[in-house]
């Protein structure tokens, strides 16, 4: 019991400070907004896939030690070099809050429960799948117990798949090595849910659509068959998507903040990492969003 206390308050001291950094770096690119949630979910993942693996030379990648005092340290330097920004995080929960009609925050306040049964559902009666089984917790597992995210394992027999991109396995055993439990990834896997609703409605905004058709575009990519049955498991595709469409998002709000250039390259790169049959999509879109805004890019190089 103790050290499952010691796991959450661990968890908890380090995905908050990550977050707090991340929201100061993202508010330095755009002052408020979704545009700025969807910055902040790719800094701050960004920012735990960067010292996971930099932790994990040293044999520290999954340390409950280690991983969170270098998130500490990451907000307390964050903190002391940059401005405070405008708004505050409750803040900008707030202001969105109030900017939604009654049925809007129906809408969101039944989503919000179901995504609440959800979890308390796979919590309950987990479903791993195939994958999970023998590759996506297993790689965690593995790197769990040698402290090195990222190090090649051979897991399969007849299929090289140590060699695939793992980039969201390492966010998961980031999660796992503070927690020293694979519970966090149901929530993890609902977050990314979470991100790829609000990406899509951004985006479809951005787009000139409706209020009521953007939130009906993203509920409808979100309750795909393929995508509601990835929720109880550690696979990539979703995950994937959600990075992809966060990029996506964050490319169309560079066209009013230029700053946002480089953090959605950083998320169409999370997207990649997750699963590499985004790299077409993501090589097109960012491709168009350089050469629309190819001036802005020729001011900033340094921040690319």
């Amino acid at each position: 019991m103790l050290t499952w206390i010691a796991g959450a308050a661990s968890l908890g001291l380090a995905v908050s400070s990550i977050t707090f950094a991340a929201w100061r770096l993202a508010s330095l690119a755009v002052p408020r907004g979704t545009l700025r949630t969807l910055a902040t979910a790719t800094l701050a993942t960004s920012i735990a896939v960067v010292q996971a693996l930099a932790l994990g030379l040293v044999g520290w990648g999954t340390s409950p030690v280690g991983l969170p005092v270098a998130a500490a340290l990451t907000g307390v330097v964050v903190s002391a070099t940059l401005p405070a920004p405008a708004t505050t995080p409750t803040q900008d929960a707030a202001m969105w809050w109030a900017g939604l009609s009654r049925a809007a925050r129906a809408v969101v306040g039944g989503a919000a429960a179901v995504g609440v049964a959800w979890l308390g559902w796979v919590w309950w009666r987990p479903v791993v799948g195939y994958d999970g089984m023998l590759q996506n917790l297993l790689e965690v597992g593995r790197w769990l117990h040698d402290g090195r995210p990222g190090s090649r394992h051979r897991v399969f027999a007849l299929a090289p798949v140590e060699a695939f991109p793992l980039t969201n396995d390492v966010v998961v055993s980031w999660l796992a090595g503070m927690g020293r439990a694979f519970a966090v990834v149901a929530p993890w896997a609902i977050t990314m849910a979470a991100l790829l609703v609000a990406a899509v409605a951004r985006s479809a905004r951005a787009l000139g659509a409706s209020r009521q058709a953007a939130w009906l575009a993203a509920g409808a990519v979100v309750t795909v068959p393929h995508v509601i049955a990835q929720l109880t498991s550690p696979k990539t595709d979703v995950p994937a998507l959600a990075w992809l469409a966060c990029c996506g998002a964050l490319l169309l709000g560079a066209r009013d903040h230029p700053r946002l250039l480089p953090i959605a390259l950083l998320a169409g790169g999370l997207s990649i990492g997750s699963k590499t049959t985004t790299v077409p999509v993501v090589a097109v879109v960012v491709a168009a969003a350089v050469w629309a805004g190819r001036r802005e890019v020729g001011r900033s190089p340094a921040a690319l």
